[in-house]
């Protein structure tokens, strides 16, 4: 009776807090209250293929203005500013009503595209003024995986740290379809356009600012643009950005680490981040640590690949087990690993082309090999790939791996050199 008596008692205190649950009720009726005044300025955005009349994929959106200026992200229009003659763009209301979008300009840096939709005196979004503070409840709206508008509440985290693209940390869940849609205050007050997830993570988000939305809608055309120039600004966005980011790093030499006994190029600032690893399995012969460095900062070109990495990784070989023989057919495996690669078809991007040789540098020699392929729908822009492998010891040696994307040839060119330069070691 005692133990009863006390698991009664246990089960009335776990069950005593009833007075927090109008709260949640409370939070639940601002969300109805949010959806439905931003229910009919919400669009589905979709891609249809010519040829087939169907919907190749869908997206969100949100109209900004009451001629039909709407804002959704660049990569749910893709297909269209890369590939006009295959596809279209349309929208979807809440109330079914449909019709064609014109797109009008993209920011590809942000991943955002401005377009319009027929008619006036149209409902509209307004846009959010002044800073949030972290905590602030907010509502993403969109339409995930084509089941219906949904709205999702979360909670604004502030801009991401160590990142090269300016975005919002939205503890929310935002899925597949929502892209494009809009993140209100309680209201109704556009302050960020849903992006993205952490596919690994547990509902954290990521949201465009609204200020680079403010900034397109700004410089809104009267007519709409020929598709070839939509890519065109999309070359020179690109190319913009990677002459921005040579501009911060600056004529300096890179910054550089010790690794042992060598000198290594480090992070390039805030918007990188390092980790280190080390392999000292005892059964083996040899040990290997490894450091990595990567800008936070990657570009949506195309569903099939994106740009703008920037990224080293230094692997560290050593034995006094192996014996010259086995030590060299180690580090040759090493150096004959393949890059990451972060996709591209042969509609997207050549083949690599690659020019190996033997490079001497302060300290010694190196054997290095350094491959370029081109864009091609994207004219001037690159992606660059080098390796680089020490040759002063035969139970010890340095090899690096260096990748950025998106660059011109000279600027690629520039980099690499920068980067071999860096290196150094002592016998």
């Amino acid at each position: 009776m005692k133990r009863y008596a006390a698991l009664c008692a246990l089960l009335w205190f776990v069950g005593a807090p009833a007075a927090a649950q109008p709260q949640a009720e409370v939070v639940s009726d601002q969300a109805r209250a949010v959806f439905d005044r931003a229910r009919d300025r919400l669009l589905q955005v979709r891609m249809i293929d010519r040829s087939t009349e169907a919907q190749a994929s869908i997206g969100s959106g949100w109209i900004a203005s009451g001629d039909g200026l709407a804002v959704t992200n660049y990569h749910v229009v893709s297909q269209f500013v890369l590939e006009p003659d295959r596809y279209r763009v349309e929208f979807v209301r809440s109330d079914g009503t449909r019709g064609p979008l014109a797109v009008l300009a993209v920011d590809v840096l942000h991943d955002l595209a401005l377009v319009r939709m027929q008619g006036a005196d149209l409902p509209f979004l307004k846009l959010h003024e002044g800073t949030l503070r972290k905590g602030d409840r907010g509502f993403a709206m969109g339409n995930p995986h084509d089941l219906g508008l949904t709205i999702v509440e979360g909670t604004y985290n502030g801009l991401v740290e160590y990142t090269l693209s300016e975005q919002f940390h939205f503890t929310g869940a935002i899925n597949a379809g929502m892209s494009g849609g809009p993140a209100v205050t309680a209201d109704g007050r556009v302050f960020g356009i849903n992006v993205a997830n952490l596919r690994d993570g547990q509902l954290v988000s990521f949201l465009v600012p609204v200020r680079f939305a403010r900034e397109l809608l700004a410089l809104a055309p009267r007519e709409v643009p020929d598709p070839q120039s939509l890519r065109g600004n999309v070359e020179r966005q690109l190319l913009a950005r990677q002459e921005a980011l040579i501009a911060r790093i600056g004529n300096t030499p890179l910054p550089v680490a010790t690794f042992g006994r060598y000198t290594v190029p480090d992070s390039l600032g805030t918007f990188m981040r390092c980790w280190g690893d080390s392999d000292l399995d005892r059964t083996l012969p040899y040990e290997i640590s490894t450091k990595q460095c990567d800008a936070q900062g990657t570009i949506f070109v195309s569903g099939s690949f994106d740009t703008g990495d920037l990224r080293y990784r230094h692997e560290l070989v050593k034995s006094s087990k192996l014996g010259t023989v086995r030590f060299s057919s180690l580090y040759e495996r090493s150096f004959n690993k393949p890059f990451p690669e972060r996709g591209g078809t042969r509609e997207d991007v050549t083949n690599f082309r690659c020019n190996e040789r033997f490079v001497t540098v302060a300290s010694g020699t190196m054997r290095v090999a350094l491959c370029l392929r081109a864009y091609r729908k994207l004219k001037g822009l690159y992606d660059l790939r080098l390796k680089l492998a020490t040759l002063d010891r035969t139970d010890e040696g340095l090899q690096s791996w260096f990748t950025v994307d998106g660059v011109s040839f000279d600027n690629g060119l520039k980099l690499a050199q920068r980067y071999l330069e860096t290196f150094r070691w002592t016998n």
